[in-house]
Parts: C-alpha cells; structure tokens; sequence
C-alpha cells in the first residue's frame, strides 16, 4: 500500500520502487489508505518554510470572505430573532435561524439566543428537514451562504459564492478548489494514448496542482 503512495507521489522515474505490474494482490488492506489517501503523513516530506508569502497574500482575501459572513450572518440573526420569539412556527424564520448556525456555529450572539426557551428546538427541527433524504434540500440552504461549517465533520466548505468573493479576475476558478487526487491518477494511468513517460509527467503535474492548493488551503 505504501509503495503505491510513493511512487504516486514520484516526481521521477527514478524514484519509483515498483516495476509494471501484470497483476496485484492485496490482502486485508484498508481500502481508505489506497482509494481516499490524501496526504499521507507517514511519508511526508520535510515541510519548506518558503511559502509564507503565500500566507500574506492569501490573508486579506481570508479576512474579506469572514468579514462579509459575519455580516450575512448576523442579518440573518436579527431575522430570526425579530420573529421567532413571536411566531416559532414561522419557517422563513427557522431558515435564518439554520443559515446563522451553518455559517458561524460558534457565534456568541447565536449561542445566547440558542438558550432562550423553544429555539434550539426549532434549529434542530429545522436542521432534520434539511438533512432528509441524504442532505437533498441542504444546498437551498447554504446557497446565500459564503462558506459553511460542519462542527459534527469538524470541516469547512466553500460555496460558489464564497469563492467568487475571493478569487480574482482572471484566476482559475478552481483556485482553492483540492482535486480528487486519487481519481485523477486513476483517469491518468488508464489513458490508453499515452506513453509511460507522458503518464508520469501527467501524474506529476496533477501531484504538483494537489500539493500547492493543499498548502494554500491549510496555510
């Protein structure tokens, strides 16, 4: 399993460790450490203080996309309070309420009004309308939204707003978009039109795009 990461992660032929395989048996393997590896930490390399520009340059983006959600938030708030205290039955109401919590769940002013009597009871009522049917109605709700948190995945996902918030004229719009590496590999390797040497240049590209928006995302 491990010789399959490093020689994905090979930048040249000489670095890879296996030969070309007529066929492979893997036995009690976790399928997540081949199919869903991302960034193996056990064979990372050492990590370059280099790129700390990158942290400067990206920043004030990071600072406009949190400034505007606080905005957003906060106005769905004073929606949500204006009429839930008199009308909890009101659903554009609740959707404020679940909008705020979606977009800064740790907001002080969010948590008080969470401790009023009946509210939290109308967010999770709300929440479970949201998430039947595998999440299907989810996306209606963060569509206003420039980011969303999920405290239960502990993740934060860009929506196409947020992202046209912060990418520039002229960039790619996948910017801070991560790739789905293993796929792309896989696509990559069964190419039939191309040589050894033009899958391993192509690997290596779409390695280097992975890394360098791996690192501009967690900078």
């Amino acid at each position: 399993g491990f010789d399959y990461l490093r020689d994905n992660m090979a930048r040249d032929t000489a670095e890879l460790v296996q030969r070309k395989h007529h066929y492979a048996m893997v036995d009690e393997v976790d399928s997540v450490l081949i199919d869903d590896a991302r960034t193996p930490l056990i064979i990372a390399g050492p990590v370059q203080r280099g790129d700390e520009h990158e942290f400067y340059e990206l920043k004030p983006r990071v600072l406009k996309l949190v400034e505007a959600q606080k905005k957003l938030v906060a106005d769905f708030l004073n929606q949500a309070k204006k009429t839930l205290t008199e009308k909890p039955e009101d659903k554009e109401a609740a959707l404020a309420l679940f909008r705020a919590y979606r977009g800064l769940p740790k907001s002080k002013v969010l948590i008080k009004f969470l401790s009023e009597s009946g509210i939290k009871l109308i967010l999770q009522k709300t929440e479970n309308f949201y998430m039947q049917e595998n999440n299907k109605e989810m996306p209606k709700a963060d569509e206003p939204l420039y980011f969303t948190i999920d405290e239960k995945h502990n993740s934060i996902e860009l929506t196409d707003k947020g992202i046209d918030l912060i990418t520039k004229e002229g960039e790619d719009p996948h910017f801070f978009i991560m790739p789905d590496l293993s796929t792309d590999l896989a696509l990559t390797e069964n190419e039939p039109n191309l040589t050894n040497e033009q899958k391993l240049e192509k690997k290596e590209q779409v390695i280097s795009e992975y890394t360098a928006k791996n690192q501009r995302i967690h900078t």
